[in-house]
């Protein structure tokens, strides 16, 4: 690999520290299970980040105002409030509008198993000011929405489920999609224009550019365009040509929107699209270290010459690529930061582009098994033995 070409040095204002390194406990009896942080995101306002960690419980930060000052010790990063649902999370999005000065709109989607869509205020998870039903009609099951993402506005939101994407007024609560659109037929049925997939497979990914195109990724390697923000009619869909990947993670548009990235489970490239002109890949960005079924987030920030793409690895280091689609075949990055002892799962911006929020952690860090045949006859059988593990969420002056 060749040396990075961006001399990037942040420096790590906040932590959880050690507060996550516990196996996971449940109803009183430990688990074995790392509590990794699988996920993170920023508010719109840049005062809170929630977190999505292997326990299934969602935790909302709200980040100290003298976060940036000049200081000795980091600040140690604590939950306001936490939520953990019955079943597992399948997804959540942070209204657009959130504003830490006003609690009405502090509010988070999240969509379990089994259950509706429900509204929240991240401030206080007891409090639910809407739910949604995302029901199957043929079967009326419900469905997981494996991906959730509101407007720009924040008047409706789109969920992604098996085969299907919704469209849900959310001034409309407890009534199901205002608009409904299926990916792909079954087997022997007639084809129409609103069938565009070709294989039945699930929203694993969705992502709203500058222009109002909604891009949707599935776990069978396809991706289709939506305009109007998702509310219209599809415009093209194409299917991922690389044999790297087995299903799309993430995506992220240039600020530009016109270049579309493409993350996959298990893959060590990101994929860049052109998808204003040629609607073809035109540069992979390599060297991220991520061939591994996690997910691995991915984000970009803008420039003052354009844009960057920040993605993590197993390995803990955060890599970087200086405008990715300006060169040609592979692009290794320009910007190799050492930032975690574990998979980074997320490494995102805050909205004003100078800070980073990076999380961390990996299954299989802690040993359930009885190690050690000399142990007393009473000791604790739930006893785990720790490993090499990093659960962690940090904050970064960039």
């Amino acid at each position: 690999m060749s040396s990075p070409s961006i001399d990037l040095r942040p420096k790590c204002v906040g932590t959880t520290g050690d507060v996550f390194s516990e196996p996971i406990h449940n109803a009183g009896r430990v688990e074995g299970r790392s509590n990794l942080f699988r996920h993170a995101t920023f508010s719109a306002d840049g005062t809170t980040i929630v977190t999505q960690n292997e326990d299934n419980c969602l935790r909302s930060f709200v980040l100290p105002v003298d976060l940036l000052d000049e200081r000795d010790e980091l600040h140690q990063l604590q939950p306001y409030c936490d939520y953990q649902p019955a079943t597992n999370i399948q997804s959540f999005s942070l209204y657009p509008k959130f504003d830490l000065g006003d609690t009405s709109t502090t509010l988070v989607l999240s969509a379990s198993a089994d259950v509706p869509i429900t509204l929240r205020n991240a401030l206080d998870y007891e409090t639910v000011y809407a739910v949604y039903p995302f029901i199957n009609d043929r079967t009326e099951e419900y469905q997981s929405a494996r991906s959730l993402t509101f407007t720009p506005s924040g008047s409706c939101f789109i969920a992604g489920s098996h085969n299907v994407i919704s469209a849900y007024d959310v001034a409309r609560p407890d009534s199901g999609p205002i608009s409904q659109y299926i990916l792909s037929s079954r087997r022997g049925a007639v084809k129409t224009d609103a069938l565009r997939l070709k294989s039945r497979a699930w929203v694993s990914a969705m992502r709203l550019s500058s222009d109002g195109l909604l891009a949707i990724g599935t776990t069978e390697r396809e991706i289709a365009l939506f305009e109007n923000h998702g509310l219209g009619r599809c415009l093209c869909t194409f299917r991922l040509e690389s044999r790297q990947g087995t299903g799309v993670t993430g995506l992220q548009w240039s600020p530009c929107g016109r270049y579309l990235l493409v993350a996959e489970r298990s893959s060590d490239a990101i994929q860049v699209f052109d998808i204003r002109d040629t609607k073809q890949e035109v540069g992979r960005l390599v060297g991220r270290n991520a061939a591994t079924p996690q997910v691995l987030d991915i984000d970009v920030v803008s420039t003052a010459d354009g844009f960057e793409a920040w993605a993590g690895g197993i390995d803990g280091h955060v890599k970087v690529w200086s405008n990715p689609g300006s060169k040609d075949a592979l692009h290794l990055p320009d910007a190799n930061l050492d930032m975690h002892r574990s998979p980074v799962s997320s490494a995102v911006f805050h909205p004003s582009g100078s800070v980073l929020a990076s999380c961390s952690g990996e299954r299989g860090a802690f040993d359930s098994s009885d190690s050690d045949s000399d142990s007393d006859s009473d000791s604790n059988p739930n006893q785990t033995k720790p490993l090499e593990s990093d659960n962690t969420l940090r904050i970064w002056s960039v």
